[in-house]
């Protein structure tokens, strides 16, 4: 997969497993919902610059941003609306909104931020284009 073939060219990946349990058992199910909830968090707090990234990047971004949403499960926690509901709203996976999640929820993941750009940012383009005009950098 992506995490071996990025070894192979000598890059230190970190794996991250949105399904996995997550830091704060208490109000989220997996990794996934907190770390969306904790990228809602920053964005209402002003925490979060945009204004960087491509015109084409940043209306992907947005629409699949806006095609999220959450719930409550019957134990109170907050769970983040399936992939396959925002697919059917902007017919592709989130991918790039999964992306900015892991680059702004670094507190959440055991290894931070810029192990989760290892990651995913050979991946694609768009993966690419946030992690270096936000900041995060990563290197062989």
């Amino acid at each position: 997969g992506v995490v071996d073939r990025l070894r192979e060219q000598g890059f230190p990946v970190t794996p991250i497993n949105f399904s996995e349990s997550p830091i704060d058992k208490e109000h989220y199910r997996d990794v996934r919902d907190e770390s969306y909830h904790t990228l809602s968090k920053r964005f209402k707090e002003g925490r979060i610059d945009l204004t960087r990234i491509s015109k084409d990047i940043y209306d992907r971004l947005c629409g699949e941003l806006t095609a999220m949403g959450y719930d409550y499960t019957s134990d109170g926690k907050i769970a983040v609306w399936p992939k396959k509901k925002i697919k059917e709203t902007t017919g592709h996976s989130p991918d790039c909104a999964d992306t900015l999640a892991i680059l702004y929820c670094g507190s959440t993941f055991r290894q931070g931020q810029n192990e989760a750009v290892k990651v995913l940012g050979q991946q694609s383009r768009w993966a690419n284009d946030l992690a270096t005009r936000t900041g995060s950098r990563w290197k062989k």
